[in-house]
């Protein structure tokens, strides 16, 4: 096997300096369709240098692990069995010529003749969004998928049409197969033996096509990104929520890689649909609601895109909206510490001097959000120190919350408690 993953590497470096020698580009087929893995994904990757010059050989590959991925698919699948020179009996795999019988000969040439058509008729199928992902080996031919850079080398893919019209199948399949998987464990749980079936489509599939697509909507023309690559992603995933997670982590991941303004006007647009929901007090998971908001610089999102009136009027409402769930406590007090805006800190400040009359601190779970408690009292006492003394309920508020973190063992909070009992004395 190690022969082979070095083979992978290297032919096509040869085929580069060779481009005519028919025994390297046979052995870069045969390699494309090899039954490891790990050889075929490798192969993939290093043909992703071959974009620039050598390009229809790549398209090539993609065209022929694509064929026998729906061979494999097909006949993999319990109701095309018998497409399968072996059939699996009580005795184990037995070849088909072991029957005898007549009717069941004639019953095996009716079942050959219908699966044949069936096999055929799917073979025809050319563009991958057509097919059920139970119709498609996805885990062979996953290894497609590491054949496309995703850094700006992207760009230099061609035909750039035939390469976009093939990233826009990818992502209209991934989308159906997600919301095919989550209705089908919903009606057949016992089918999968109760593991959901889309961990295991995103594991092999949906994350690696979601970051291929993210790439794609770093490095190539803005209109034609939202249009054709966002907008279907924004349209369909409401009907699995997984859509979203896969295609939000693969996206801060990318963002490494691309123009940080690029990134901001791509997560503009989610995180307007996200909010435009949460003002219509609509259900939604946590995690997306953390990626958007909570772990992705949302703060210079808002700052960059947005007056300052707009930044603080949304800020508020995810404050009022998310704060009364002790999950969000530390992300939101991070965010508005960064900020550092009155009237966030006030809002925040009142609404948690609430929430935390009913909140037990434990110091292994809470550490974080302890400390970053006590900068949003340092912080707005700093900020708004005349204010503070000059309004009683103000006043009571924050010392209240400072008396809570001295109870918590915040080694700071003491300074900050003399503070404000100095300033009462005035």
């Amino acid at each position: 096997m190690g022969y082979k993953r070095s083979a992978a590497i290297a032919i096509p470096s040869l085929y580069l300096k060779f481009p005519k020698d028919k025994q390297i580009k046979k052995g870069i087929f045969d390699l494309s369709v090899y039954y490891n893995n790990e050889v075929r994904n490798l192969l993939f990757k290093h043909l992703g240098r071959l974009w620039k010059d050598n390009y229809e050989l790549n398209w090539k590959c993609i065209n022929y692990i694509f064929k026998e991925s729906k061979k494999r698919g097909v006949i993999n699948k319990n109701k095309y069995y018998i497409i399968n020179p072996f059939i699996k009996t009580e005795h184990g795999f037995s070849p088909i010529v072991q029957f005898r019988n007549v009717k069941k000969i004639n019953l095996l040439k009716l079942k050959i003749k219908r699966s044949l058509e069936i096999y055929n008729s799917l073979l025809r199928k050319n563009n991958l969004a057509d097919f059920n992902p139970e119709d498609i080996d996805l885990n062979f031919f996953n290894s497609v998928l590491y054949i496309f850079p995703q850094d700006e080398r992207i760009l230099e893919i061609l035909p750039v049409d035939k390469f976009l019209s093939y990233i826009e199948d990818i992502l209209h399949f991934t989308i159906k197969a997600d919301i095919y998987y989550k209705d089908d464990y919903k009606k057949n749980p016992n089918k999968y033996h109760s593991h959901n079936p889309n961990s295991y489509f995103y594991e092999k599939w949906g994350n690696k096509a979601f970051s291929i697509v993210c790439s794609v909507s770093l490095f190539f023309e803005p209109n034609y990104v939202k249009e054709n690559i966002l907008k279907p992603i924004l349209s369909e995933w409401r009907k699995s929520e997984n859509i979203m997670k896969s295609f939000l982590r693969e996206l801060i991941i990318a963002s490494d890689q691309a123009d940080e303004k690029r990134f901001i006007d791509v997560w503009y647009l989610f995180a307007e649909d996200l909010f435009n929901l949460i003002k219509k007090k609509e259900k939604i998971h946590y995690e997306i609601i953390n990626l958007i908001f909570f772990q992705s610089n949302y703060d210079i999102f808002l700052k960059k895109n947005l007056d300052l009136d707009t930044s603080i009027e949304k800020l508020e409402i995810i404050i009022r909206k998310f704060l009364n769930q002790t999950t969000y406590y530390y992300p939101i007090l991070k965010l508005v510490n960064e900020f550092k805006i009155q009237n966030l800190f006030e809002t925040t400040i009142s609404l948690l001097y609430i929430q935390l009359r009913s909140f037990t601190y434990n110091e292994e779970r809470h550490l974080r959000l302890r400390r970053e408690l006590f900068n949003l009292n340092q912080n707005y006492w700093n900020l708004s120190k005349e204010k503070i003394k000059a309004d009683q309920t103000l006043f009571r508020k924050i010392n209240h919350l400072t008396e809570l973190l001295i109870e918590w063992g915040e080694p700071l909070a003491g300074k900050l408690k003399e503070d404000l009992q100095n300033s009462n004395n005035l």
